[in-house]
């Protein structure tokens, strides 16, 4: 799918806009719980916990950093937009590497 195609996933009306951000509000609160996301997700499937080799606390600290600067960037996803497929690209390199 071209990237154009893709892009427009992220025009979000003003509505859904702040229904992410006050949803995500909500969750942020919650002491660790981007660790909590890699726990559940290490319970769906145990094999993927050997793909983070860093520690989950700190891994799930970073990955709320890059859900909420996404989340800052909704009206202007283009300028993030570059950052986070390179981001996609490298963790996709990252798992063919240990695999």
């Amino acid at each position: 799918m071209p990237d154009q195609q893709k892009d427009s996933a992220w025009n979000f009306d003003p509505t859904k806009r702040e229904l992410v951000r006050t949803s995500f509000a909500k969750i942020a609160l919650v002491p660790d719980v981007g660790a909590m996301f890699y726990d559940r997700l290490f319970s769906i499937d145990p094999s993927l916990r050997s793909l983070f080799r860093d520690d989950i606390v700190q891994t799930g600290r970073l990955l709320m950093t890059v859900v909420s600067v996404a989340i800052d960037n909704l009206d202007q996803m283009e300028r993030i937009l570059p950052a986070i497929r390179n981001l996609g690209r490298r963790q996709s390199w990252i798992r063919r590497r240990s695999h």
